[in-house]
């Protein structure tokens, strides 16, 4: 069911879905840290430009995000696993 799993850590921010339309993203967080998925409803030019939507997830959630950039964020120093399945 899952399309992939990438380890999340402060530094680097993996992308999960990239596209000309908004689509929705089931994000599993595999622990052992704290996560947050972010969406844009645009792609943005630069990767600093604040998200449209930002969710914490800890070890063990599961949220539906959309949007036509999603990527994933770590602020604490414990890395974490993501996975994710484009729903729609």
């Amino acid at each position: 069911m899952w399309h992939a799993f990438v380890m999340v850590k402060p530094g680097y921010d993996p992308v999960a879905y990239e596209g000309e339309e908004v689509s929705k993203v089931l994000v599993l967080n595999a622990g052992p840290g704290t996560i947050q998925a972010r969406a844009w409803k645009t792609v943005p030019s630069k990767r600093n430009i604040s998200p449209d939507l930002e969710l914490e997830l800890r070890a063990g959630s599961q949220r539906v995000v959309a949007g036509r950039l999603v990527a994933f964020h770590a602020d604490d120093n414990e890395p974490a696993a993501a996975g994710w399945a484009i729903i729609g």
